[in-house]
Order: structure tokens, then sequence, then C-alpha cells
């Protein structure tokens, strides 16, 4: 007797092959028209395939659906021209999309000899258009490189997603836009430290501009380079009115005036935000005082050192007015007119560098600004005025509420956070 079993395949994940076995040929990978399952694949990952635009013979052969397929991951894949589309067009109800160093190739005429991967490639990102109206999680990885390669005038990403609710964008900072709105897009993670900030590369998109078709994002996660590229060009950023969580994770110039211009332009964008954190760390050209591999315990470094840290206890302790921070942010002190009427908790992680230094300052200006602030959650690095400085967060909001005659009602309280 023969028993006959129907096997439904919802989930295959297939490496292929990209490497060239001779000039003129190539391992194939199997092409998409011809996998019997097809019709009830829920998940599907590549990895390392061609994606070839088919010939005629093959279009007549098969049509490509994939009904019932909501996640599809293309990870190291080569993907002709335009080919990408068809593939996304055939799943219907395709709701993830994750391109993980996709590459693309010149279209090819039907018929035409199939050339090797990688030749004529070129990369993602540049002049990548897509839509899709069921997608609603969108991760594009492009670390492949891309900070090498020269870009082109015009490049960038256009996506024509209406339903997007998630956003995750990994690589160079090319022009990024949404055609369409996303009115119900939730979250942004930009993270362009693929790029070193060196400004000599021709056409890189200033961060003002990736953010300029994404106004309607609740968070937004942002890792950079060099934070002052936030004020580079001739675009200022737009107001998000939607934002309730913005997350900034970057290095800053040591006395550069364009970081404290960049976080005032940041923070006067974010009028409803109600959660704040920040990871700030000053470029390793700029740091100081670090401790000689040579020099032994208890030598002349150690012994200055030692010195410095009482000395800046001290004047942390003992600073003009009793707060230890004479200097002021000029370009905050502009914001002093926002209340910043809905930030309940900050997050502050950084590594100080002096008792005044841009960190303690921003700290400063939020405890005496935010007027529902309840959480400063604080990590300096475990520096030689920590516990002082716990102490003066809450000494600075009271003394700020006391000046202008303001009863601060809201249980403000100071944690120390773990380090990250």
């Amino acid at each position: 007797m023969v028993v006959r079993c129907k096997v439904r395949v919802e989930f295959l994940s297939c490496g292929g092959t990209l490497r060239v076995a001779t000039c003129a040929s190539r391992v194939k990978t199997p092409r998409l028209e011809f996998l019997s399952c097809g019709g009830t694949l829920r998940v599907l990952a590549l990895k390392r395939w061609n994606l070839d635009t088919p010939t005629k013979a093959e279009a007549r052969c098969k049509v490509m659906a994939f009904p019932s397929l909501t996640h599809l991951r293309l990870e190291r894949c080569f993907v002709s021209e335009g080919y990408l589309q068809v593939v996304v067009d055939a799943a219907t109800a395709l709701a993830k999309l994750v391109l993980v160093n996709v590459k693309y190739k010149a279209a090819e005429k039907a018929d035409s000899p199939r050339r090797s991967s990688g030749s004529g490639d070129k990369s993602f990102g540049l002049g990548f258009r897509l839509r899709c109206s069921t997608v609603t999680a969108l991760v594009l990885d492009t670390r492949r490189n891309e900070k090498h390669q020269a870009l082109a005038k015009n490049s960038g990403i256009e996506l024509d997603m209406p339903s997007l609710l998630s956003l995750n964008y990994k690589g160079f900072p090319v022009k990024l836009s949404l055609t369409s709105p996303a009115p119900e897009l939730t979250r942004v993670n930009l993270d362009t430290t693929y790029y070193d900030g060196d400004r000599r590369v021709e056409h890189y998109e200033p961060t003002a501009s990736m953010l300029t078709s994404l106004s309607s994002m609740r968070s937004l996660t942002l890792h950079m380079h060099c934070i002052e590229d936030i004020v580079v060009g001739e675009v200022i950023l737009l107001t998000f009115p939607n934002l309730k969580l913005l997350e900034l994770n970057g290095e800053y110039e040591y006395m550069n005036s364009d970081m404290q211009l960049a976080m005032a332009r940041l923070l006067g964008s974010c009028p409803l935000m109600s959660e704040l954190r920040l990871m700030l760390n000053i470029k390793p050209a700029h740091r100081f005082c670090q401790k000689s591999k040579k020099d032994p315990p208890g030598g002349s470094f150690g012994v200055s050192m030692d010195r410095f840290k009482r000395l800046a206890y001290v004047a942390y302790a003992q600073g003009g007015n009793g707060t230890g921070v004479s200097c002021e942010i000029s370009e905050l002190a502009s914001l002093r007119i926002c209340t910043f009427s809905c930030l309940r908790k900050v997050t502050l992680r950084f590594k100080a560098n002096e008792h005044d230094c841009f960190p303690v300052q921003l700290a400063k200006f939020l405890v005496e600004n935010a007027m529902v602030l309840k959480e400063m959650h604080v990590d300096d690095g475990v520096q030689f005025w920590t516990d002082h400085m716990y102490t003066n967060l809450a000494r600075w909001r009271a003394d700020s509420f006391r000046r202008k005659n303001l009863t601060d009602t809201g249980g403000f309280r100071v944690y120390k956070s773990a380090s990250a």
C-alpha cells in the first residue's frame, strides 16, 4: 500500500553561493518562481543568493506568487535591478522586510548571457526605490564598505510604504525619504556610525535631511559618529509633534560650540517628548588625562592625577554661586521659553573629563528647566565627583524653583544609573 503525504512548508531558510566557478560560469541558485512551496510559505530567508530577472522562457513557465509570505529576509544577495520590486509585489501579505548588504546589478536584457555575480553591481542605497503597501517593519543594513564608495549626487532611498510602523536603517548617511505619508510610524532607528565624520566625502546626507520625511514618528534612536552633523548643511530640523522618546548615542568634539547648537536644535524639535536618553562620549582624539602604560604606580603622572582629582572635587563643591558649574550653554539658554512640559524621565551616560563639562552643564539645564521631570538617571563613568553630582542635581532643581517662586510637586529623584 502506498501512502501519500502532503507537506505544508511555512518556513524556508536557504544559503546559496556567489562564488565564480570559472570566468564564464558560476554556480546557480534556484529560481524563486519554481519553489513548489511558494503558496504556503510564511517566512523566507535567503543568504548569498543571485536573484536575476527571469528570461522570457522562464517567465512563461511560471508566475511568482507568495500569497502567505509575511516575513522576507535577504542577506548578502545580488539582485537584478527592479527584480526586488517584482518579488515584493508577489508577496501580497508581506509585513516584515529585512535587507542586509544587498547589492544591485544592472538590469539584463531577457535571454542575454548571464554575467558573473558582482559584475556591474552597485551599492545598496544608491538610487534605491521600493513600494509596498503592506510592510509594517523595514530593516535596511548597508554596512558593507559603504564609506569607501563614491556617492552619486542624487543617490538615496525612496520608500512608498504607507503602513510602515518601524524603520531601522544602518549604513552610510544617504537621502532617506518616504514618498507617501506613514501616519502610524512608531519607531525609527538611524545608525550612521559607519560614516566616520569625514566631511571630505562628497554628497553625504546631513542628519537633518535624513529626518525630513519622518516627522510622524513616536520614537527616535540616533547613533552618530559626530553629533555636530545635526547642524551641518542648510536644512533645519523639523518639529516632531508626536515624538515621545528620543535616544541619542554618539561622540562629539571637545569644546566645539556646534555640539551645543546641535543639542539645542534637537531638544527644541521635540516639544512633547516624555523620555530622553543620552549616551555622550568625547571623540578619542580629544580625550586627555589618559594614564601612560609606562608610568609606574605612584609615579609623577599618578601623583599629578591625585592632586588634580582633589582640586577638581573642591572646585566642583565650591564652584561659582555654589553650583560647581560656572559656565552656561548659551545655545540651550534660548530654550528657557520651553518648559519641556512633558519630559518626565532623563537618562544620561557620559565620561566626564572636567567638573563643568558639557554633559554636566546639560544635566543642570534639564533639572532646572524641565518642569515635570520626575527621574534623572546618571552614569558619569564613575568619576571622582560622582556622589557630589547626585547631591547637586537635586539642589540645582530646588534652587531654580525657589528663584522662580515655584513649587516642585513632581517628587523629583536622582538615580545612579548602572554602566552600560
